[in-house]
């Protein structure tokens, strides 16, 4: 969420104040905000291709049906969102 990311670039910003710089901490604090941004691009990906098909499935686009599927059946986000990837697809 928007909050926990706001939070963690606080706590990332407090440890790039601090006099004695934990540099394990800053590398673990930096790697726990960009997989913070990745879920919130994913959340809102899926939400942009769920209200796209709850429009009407039948004229979902193959792609955003076949993401839902994977979503669905439990397949990574990350890993599921490669299907709606125009470039990847090549269309």
């Amino acid at each position: 969420s928007y909050r926990a990311l706001e939070e963690k670039k606080q706590e990332f910003s407090q440890l790039l104040r601090a006099q004695e710089k934990d540099y394990d901490q800053i590398a673990k604090m930096s790697k726990a905000i960009d997989k913070l941004y990745q879920q919130l691009d994913s959340l809102q990906l899926y939400k942009a291709a769920f209200q796209l098909a709850s429009i009407n499935k039948d004229y979902a686009s193959e792609r955003v049906k076949k993401y839902l599927q994977l979503v669905e059946a439990g397949t990574p986000l990350q890993e599921a969102r490669e299907v709606l990837d125009v470039e990847a697809v090549g269309i």
